[in-house]
C-alpha cells in the first residue's frame, strides 16, 4: 500500500469484485456465467499479485445460463495457480476451458507446473483438502454425481476435468 497506492486500489477493487461474486455465487447452484466470472476474478486478481509470473486463457463454450453446482471451478483454479508458484522462474500458464457436452458441462484446468505426484494419480497418495472436498462434493450431487479426472499432461503440467449435470435456468435437465 505504501508503496504503490495505484495498484493497492486496483488490487482492493478486485478483491471488493471477487468477495461480491462470491456472494451471488453462494446458492447450491449457479450459471456457468456466474462460475467463469468468479474464476475471472480470482485469476485477474492474482494477475495483480503474481504480475508476468502468471499467465491465463479462459475458454468458454456453453450456454452461460446452464446452471451447475457452485464453486466447483474455483478450487480448481486456485490449485493451479497456487501449487509451485514460489520458486518458478518461467511464467505460470493456467489454461481454463469450459464446454457444454450433452447433459453436461465440463470444466479443465491446466498448468504447466510440475504435474501431480506418481502417488496421487495411482491413488496410493491422498489428495489435498481441495481436491478432497471437491470430490466427495461430485460424489453426493442431488442431480446426480459429477466426476473428477486427474492428469499430467505430455508436454508437462497438471490437469483436471470435472464434469457435472447442467440444468437450464427453469430447472429442467440440460
Amino acid at each position: 500500500m505504501e508503496t504503490d497506492v495505484a495498484k493497492a486500489r486496483q488490487m482492493m477493487v478486485a478483491l471488493s469484485q471477487l468477495l461480491r461474486s462470491s456472494l451471488h455465487a453462494g446458492n447450491e447452484r449457479t450459471t456457468v456465467e456466474q462460475e467463469v466470472q468468479f474464476a475471472r476474478d480470482y485469476l485477474d486478481l492474482q494477475h495483480m499479485r503474481f504480475e508476468e509470473r502468471l499467465v491465463y486463457d479462459l475458454h468458454i463454450d456453453a450456454r452461460s445460463h446452464v446452471t451447475i453446482p457452485s464453486f466447483i471451478l474455483q478450487p480448481l483454479v486456485e490449485n493451479a495457480v497456487i501449487h509451485g508458484m514460489g520458486d518458478r522462474s518461467e511464467p505460470r500458464k493456467v489454461h481454463v476451458a469450459v464446454r457444454e457436452l450433452s447433459g453436461e458441462v465440463e470444466m479443465a484446468v491446466s498448468d504447466n507446473g510440475q504435474g501431480f505426484p506418481k502417488g496421487i494419480l495411482e491413488g496410493t497418495k491422498p489428495l489435498g483438502v481441495g481436491l478432497s472436498a471437491l470430490r466427495a462434493r461430485l460424489l453426493a450431487l442431488p442431480s446426480g454425481p459429477g466426476t473428477m479426472t486427474l492428469r499430467n499432461r505430455p508436454e508437462g503440467g497438471a490437469q483436471v476435468i470435472v464434469r457435472v449435470p447442467t440444468h437450464d435456468e427453469d430447472g429442467s435437465r440440460g
